[in-house]
């Protein structure tokens, strides 16, 4: 007797589940009056589970709203946007403005952001254009993925307008004369001296003669300098003691000499103490003896007077 009303529970607890929804309810048990007491089958909501989800809603996922309709619960499908996803939106142009043109799928905005992201060359939640060098860039950050042809390095900011070669990588074949750099975005000094061996007509060289090259790395002149301008960069002015304005393009030192009055290899000394300011170019001896200033300054040295023999005469005491 007690095998028999065991058997007759478990057949009541087997069949009884679930006996009540006989409406095509899309729930597993529902209760007498056939409101369902499970959560709705994917696809369907309401009490009764027996309302489709809109077909626009991802995943066919929705639930009841306190509204009473099937509000998607894991968004829309491109091109759709709204609590219930019934709102389709318009292409670029359209009443979807946040985003022209950027939203994947052409479509646009859910509130201000895009449903389904930034297609190439856009980015942020309203799509916003990437740089005009930008072939994509991070759909979140804006830095360029990659690069329109031209151009190359952090944020496709140099031009390869100056490389040498391709620049697909950077500048790895060198730059074009008379630029330098690891972009070769610097311009070689105007004052470099050019080669001889060259001669075009475009911008940036000296006329006539040649293209103004630089080293790739420092930009040091490879041609030395212009005249009057001495220093790896030929960034110095010669000494305006040098005679001519002429100078080493290395050292500085004057190549025609000092003007009258001066004397060392960069013609920073004075020797205005000798007579003419006449005075030896290297150690400035007065060659001609002593320029005479003071009354009773008698100086026994004719030529040939150092510069202290004349300032000694020249500082001499007055009576």
């Amino acid at each position: 007797m007690t095998l028999v009303k065991l058997m007759c529970w478990v057949y009541l607890m087997t069949f009884s589940k679930g006996d009540q929804c006989k409406d095509n309810q899309h729930c597993s048990d529902c209760d007498r009056i056939g409101s369902c007491l499970t959560d709705c089958d994917t696809g369907y909501f309401d009490r009764m589970c027996m309302s489709a989800c809109s077909k626009t809603c991802r995943n066919h996922s929705c639930q009841l709203s306190v509204s009473g309709v099937g509000d998607c619960t894991q968004r829309c499908v491109p091109g759709y946007q709204g609590p219930v996803c019934d709102i389709p939106c318009d292409s670029p142009g359209g009443r979807c403005t946040a985003c022209p043109g950027g939203c994947d799928g052409g479509y646009c905005q859910l509130g201000s952001s895009c449903v389904s992201g930034c297609v190439d060359s856009y980015y942020g939640t309203d799509c916003k254009s990437c740089s005009s060098r930008c072939k994509s860039c991070n759909r979140m950050t804006e830095s360029c993925r990659e690069c329109h042809p031209g151009y190359f390095g952090p944020n496709c900011g140099y031009s390869c307008d100056h490389c040498l070669g391709s620049c697909e990588h950077g500048c790895t074949g060198g730059c074009l004369p008379g630029f330098y750099g690891a972009f070769c975005d610097k311009t070689c000094s105007e004052m470099c001296g050019s080669d001889p061996n060259t001669s075009t007509d475009k911008p940036l060289l000296v006329p006539n003669t040649g293209v103004r090259d630089c080293h790739r790395d420092s930009g040091e002149c490879i041609h030395g300098c212009e005249e009057g301008w001495y220093g790896r960069q030929c960034s110095s002015p010669c000494s305006s003691n040098c005679r001519n304005s002429k100078c080493q393009s290395d050292s500085g030192s004057c190549t025609d000499g000092c003007a009258r009055g001066f004397y060392g290899g960069l013609c920073h000394h004075t020797c205005e103490v000798c007579h003419d300011g006449v005075c030896d170019q290297k150690t400035g001896t007065c060659t001609e003896g002593c320029q005479l200033t003071g009354r009773k300054c008698d100086s026994t040295c004719a030529a040939n007077c150092s510069i202290a023999e004349c300032l000694s005469c020249n500082h001499g005491n007055y009576n």
